[in-house]
């Protein structure tokens, strides 16, 4: 049933506790508000199934993990991104911008004498960007949206990614704060900040050298439409 579900519905069963996901589901039910015909009947066989789901503190199998899974776990939760499921999560706009704005102002500052000195200020942004966006509310809200994403893939047989999740969000529960939240900043600028040692590429011969940052959505002067990213002169 919950394969069936999670298939229908993705992202959004993920989104919310498992009682008000299923209370939702036969509240639109009930409205009419599900409008496809082959999905009015579905919902309507699995009814019998969704009223217990509804009822309060009904809950879904969780990850059980022991300490040296769960750093592990912990440790790759930055790989989520490459899930389907997760491509959507981001943080909010204004952190998003703030953090690309302060990504330029480094990559355009005069005061750096090398690239690891350049290197390390922006591993700094990223780092700061992470700190002011994990707000008390925010670490609860993307740890509870976490958690419950992992219960539903963990009943969807991904066992991997459940515990992915979980472990993300219980690192966030202890004060923590796991690859994943960094990764959702640092994945929406097309050129990471390169590592210490790395020989920079040499650069175009360009009669107005410049450097610019491209957000998600923006247009490039050229009258491209880029994915968005931190492309460098």
């Amino acid at each position: 049933m919950v394969r069936q579900l999670f298939a229908t519905w993705g992202d959004a069963l993920t989104s919310v506790d498992v009682s008000i996901g299923a209370g939702e589901i036969l509240e639109a039910e009930g409205e009419g508000r599900i409008e496809a015909p082959s999905l009015r009947e579905r919902v309507g066989e699995l009814r019998p199934v969704l009223k217990p789901l509804a009822e309060p503190r009904q809950r879904l199998a969780e990850p059980a993990l022991d300490e040296n899974a769960f750093r592990r776990r912990a440790a790759e939760s930055g790989t989520l991104f490459e899930s389907p499921l997760f491509a959507g999560w981001m943080p909010d706009q204004h952190a998003l911008l703030e953090c690309g704005e302060k990504l330029h102002l480094a990559m355009a500052s005069e005061l750096v004498l090398n690239e690891v000195q350049r290197h390390e200020q922006l591993e700094g942004v990223f780092s700061r960007a992470v700190r002011e966006y994990l707000s008390e509310s925010q670490r609860h809200a993307l740890m509870s949206r976490l958690r419950h994403a992992s219960r539903f893939l963990l009943a969807a047989g991904r066992a991997d990614e459940a515990e992915r999740a979980w472990s993300a969000a219980s690192s966030l529960a202890a004060g923590g704060t796991p690859p994943f939240v960094e990764r959702m900043f640092r994945r929406f600028f097309d050129a990471p900040p390169r590592g210490a040692g790395t020989a920079a590429p040499p650069a175009e011969p360009s009669s107005e050298p410049r450097s610019r940052l491209v957000l998600p959505g923006s247009t490039d002067p050229a009258g491209d439409k880029p994915g968005g990213g931190l492309i460098l002169p």
